[in-house]
């Protein structure tokens, strides 16, 4: 028996590496296949198609954006006897396949899903804990059976396949189908996917009130058979289901009904020595009565620059002459046109997200084989790495991209705030002098140059989210390599 993972990318392209990296690193192996629809942007097409070609995988088109579209366009692609059909941020542990697979040692299975881990906000994390999936469980909750599922491919074939017509529930739609013909859906009861709770994911789509209400009604029209003859069995499952439900919501409604309470209240107080105040407050101090929480929780922005950027900014005016020629930064061209001006002939800007306007390039710094080698005479890389899971991979393709000669350009934090605001699962790593030093050396040997910048008292107050202004030059200006806030490294590609 042989398998094969169909990803959904739809436009959720900053999401795509995550998942076909999971789906690579899975214990039995697997065919894969980039599913591209029309909401995906051009761009992000040209890379899809690129990282397909590089890696050994297939690239499909479906024609249209619907989930059960691009599922069917996929599976068809593939011939395998079972197909995962999963969406651009689900990340597999490796022994999903293998895990979901020995179910159908049981030849009355036509399909079969896991338990999933949903990580966020914040740092909550919960598993959802999936019941065995009966025809009566189905009738009664529409998410008795979570993505991502594997399914038999003759039986989705017998089945006729996920409906098009619909807009959300595909799945459910099929496994009812399934169930109502004798055909089983198995439940392996561990996490062996999990989801960050996020904006953007494609999994949230499907929980707009609007398309899943219009969904359900069409799946009561098409199933009312089904509903008809199991209606006790219905019944009885949506009481198991919503009486614990209930003896959980009262207390969370009156702790919620608490917190509101005191966020007004706090507010109310913030407001009156706000308005008491002749000068912006710094209550900020160490010993048996320093605060715990942050002036700003949004580094210092709110304030003014943010102290981290003082020293961003030096460095990269102390690298100037290195922005020159055709230069790549991320996201935005800022920092390449304002630190290199007249020396810079064009700018590339380099971001997964194929919806940012500002991107010329769409590319994942992980895989970017679209971007041919040698591009490059200076890549500008600041408070970006940290952010990504794989780091040396980064570096590799940024040493690909340059030109013999040039130079990489790039920061990163050593004490910082974490980035939670890209999501729970999306701030990864801290920076020392040595470890930069060990991570570039690999790729560009002794011409790196590391270098630390601020102290303990620079680290305070960027972390209590104070700005440059609210802290003097000279404290500002003083290295302590004991205590760096930020680690920079200037690399020349032999």
């Amino acid at each position: 028996m042989n398998a094969a993972v169909v990803i959904r990318c739809a436009d959720a392209s900053a999401r795509v590496w995550t998942t076909l990296r999971s789906a690579e690193r899975q214990t039995v192996r697997a065919d894969i296949a980039l599913v591209a629809d029309p909401s995906t942007p051009a761009p992000t097409v040209a890379w899809l198609r690129a990282v397909a070609e590089s890696r050994g995988h297939r690239f499909v088109q479906a024609e249209g954006e619907r989930p059960a579209v691009v599922k069917n366009a996929g599976i068809r692609a593939t011939t395998a006897d079972v197909v995962a059909c999963v969406d651009a941020g689900c990340e597999l542990q490796p022994p999903f396949l293998a895990q979901t697979m020995s179910c159908f040692e049981d030849r009355a299975t036509a399909a079969a899903a896991a338990w999933v881990e949903w990580l966020g906000p914040g740092t909550r994390v919960v598993v959802e804990e999936l019941p065995p999936v009966t025809l009566a469980g189905c009738l009664a909750n529409s998410g008795a059976v979570s993505d991502p599922v594997v399914v038999r491919r003759h039986d989705w074939k017998d089945a006729g396949g996920f409906d098009e017509s619909l807009d959300a529930l595909e799945g459910l739609d099929l496994w009812l189908r399934l169930l109502a013909q004798g055909r089983a859906i198995a439940m392996v009861p561990e996490p062996l996917a999990s989801y960050v709770v996020e904006r953007g994911a494609l999994y949230r789509r499907e929980w707009d009130a609007d398309v899943r209400a219009e969904a359900m009604t069409r799946l009561l029209h098409k199933h009312r058979a089904l509903f008809d003859t199991h209606v006790a069995g219905v019944l009885a499952e949506r009481e198991a289901r919503l009486l614990p439900m209930a003896d959980r919501f009262r207390p969370l409604l009156a702790g919620r009904d608490a917190m509101v309470a005191e966020v007004e209240g706090v507010g109310a107080r913030l407001r009156e020595l706000l308005g008491a105040a002749a000068a912006p407050l710094v209550p900020v101090q160490v010993g048996r009565d320093a605060r715990t929480t942050p002036v700003a929780r949004d580094w210092g922005f709110s304030r003014g620059t943010p102290v981290d950027r003082y020293y961003i900014n030096a460095f990269l005016e102390s690298c100037a002459a290195d922005v020159r020629g055709v230069v790549l930064d991320v996201q935005e061209p800022d920092n390449a046109r304002r630190i290199g001006g007249d020396r810079v002939t064009r700018v590339d800007v380099i971001d997964v997200d194929g919806r940012n306007p500002r991107a010329t390039v769409v590319a994942d710094l992980r895989c970017a084989p679209n971007v041919p080698a040698a591009s490059y005479d200076c890549i500008v890389l600041t408070q970006t790495l940290h952010l990504v899971d794989d780091m040396p991979a980064v570096v590799a393709e940024c040493a690909r991209m340059l030109q013999p000669g040039g130079v990489l350009l790039v920061t990163m934090p050593c004490v910082s705030r974490v980035a939670n605001d890209y999501g729970p699962a999306h701030d990864h790593w801290r920076v020392t002098v040595p470890s930069a030093r060990r991570l570039f050396g690999d790729q560009f040997g002794p011409r790196i140059r590391v270098e630390s910048w601020g102290n303990a008292a620079a680290a305070a107050g960027f972390l209590y989210g104070l700005a440059v202004h609210e802290l003097d030059r000279a404290t500002l200006d003083d290295h302590d390599p004991h205590y760096p806030l930020l680690v920079t490294v200037r690399a020349q590609k032999p």
